[in-house]
This record gives structure tokens, sequence and C-alpha cells, in this order.
């Protein structure tokens, strides 16, 4: 008998524009249909979809991976800003992990580093971490920060054809609301992602990729968490 379950689904749309050889200006949205079952009947299931958070993001790249060089690195600070509804759910509004968006502000450090095993830069080894700074939202709820570290391979050939694999730990406080901590939530999370990406031509890509819980150790008694997903990409360069 299925009590409960989680399905999330993200549409999401994001740009990038070189300002200099080091510096790029990063801009992202997203649309987001939560549904969550709960029992077995019809008022069990709940359903929200809208417009989410949107971040923009400045970085800075140093260095990058050439004919000459082995290693990249990339630094960045962005700002995320409510764009979508947060009070979905009529006069009941839902939990707050059940509406689009989170109606709060929101500072992200950001880091990626690089490391190609061979000249052709077929194979290499990639790293990436990012801190989330959480505010109050207008209903004196706040997420908890959060922690995101993640490593893994990459390999490409000639024929357009790459893979990756990596290991995906996410660690986040506890919520608040009008600063006391809410029971529930919070905990840490350990995924491995595989993914392929094609390239169709110079400027157009696509990629497949999947996360493969790995390990969970979630705060409180009942917590709903996402297990298994997947995500499709495009890529587009002008």
């Amino acid at each position: 008998m299925k009590l409960a379950g989680n399905a999330a689904l993200s549409q999401v749309i994001s740009g990038s524009y070189g300002l200099s050889d080091h510096w790029t200006l990063s801009a992202l949205i997203s649309h987001v249909e939560h549904k969550r079952s709960i029992g077995q009947s019809f008022f069990g299931e709940q359903r929200s979809s809208g417009i989410g958070d949107s971040v923009i993001m400045v970085r800075y790249s140093p260095f990058y991976i050439t004919p000459f060089t082995r290693n990249e690195l990339s630094l960045g600070l962005g700002l995320r800003f409510p764009t979508g509804d947060n009070d979905a759910g009529g006069v009941i509004a839902l939990s707050e992990d059940m509406q689009p968006g989170t109606g709060a502000n929101g500072t992200i450090l950001w880091g990626n580093f690089s490391h190609s095993f061979n000249q052709p830069g077929t194979w290499q080894l990639h790293s990436s971490l990012n801190y989330m700074f959480n505010e109050d939202n207008d209903r004196k709820y706040s997420f908890g920060d959060q922690f995101n570290f993640a490593t893994g391979l990459s390999w490409h050939n000639s024929n357009k054809l790459g893979l990756s694999g990596t290991l995906r730990y996410r660690w986040a406080d506890a919520d608040e609301r009008s600063q006391f901590e809410i029971p529930n939530s919070g905990g840490q999370w350990l995924d491995f992602v595989p993914a392929m990406q094609y390239t169709v031509n110079d400027k157009l890509g696509i990629s497949l990729s999947g996360r493969i819980p790995l390990k969970r150790e979630l705060e409180g008694i009942i917590q709903f968490t996402t297990s298994y997903s997947y995500a499709l990409a495009f890529s587009y360069a002008y």
C-alpha cells in the first residue's frame, strides 16, 4: 500500500553572457510543479505549479583548460530573488516545500575546479561547491542554509559523445519560522549522478542525467525528500 509520495517537475531556462575573457554574467528562471499524495483519498493529494525563484550570478575565471594548461577555476557570487508565488493553496496555503517559490531572497557563493589528465582534455576531474544563505519570507519562514559539494570524472571523445559520473553531497540546516526551528527539516544527502552529453553541432548540445540516492540522514521522524530523479537539458550557443 502506498501511503505517501512526492513528484516534482522543474523547467529551467538559463543563459550566460561573456563580459570579458574572465568575467561572465549568468541568469536563471524556472517553472516548478509539485504533487504530493498522502493516503489514498482524493483529499490526500496536493498540487501546485508556477514560476519559481530566479538567480543572477557573476562568475570570475582566472584560468581555463587549454592545450597548454591542465587546470580551470571559476568563482561566483549570486543573488536569488522571488519571482513566483509562495502562497499557493487558496485559503489554507500549502506548506513551504510545496510552494513554487520560496518568497525570500538568498545569497549564493559558488566555486568550480577542473583538471585535465591529458592534453586533449578527454579525461577530466571536476569538483564544485556552493553555499546558499536563505532569508525570511513575508510569513517569517526561512529555509535552512545549504551546502553542496560535488566531485567526479568526465570523459569525451572526438565523436561528440561525453560521459560523466559524479558524487554529490548536500547538507541543509533546519528550516525556521520566527527564528524557531521547524521539526522534520534539514539533514544530509549523498547521491550518485551519471550523465551523458552529445554535441549535435557547434551550437547545439543535449545532455541526460539521473540522480541515484546512496545515503540519507534526515532530521526528525517523518520528512519528505526526493529519491530518484532525472534531467534532460538542451544548450544552444549564439
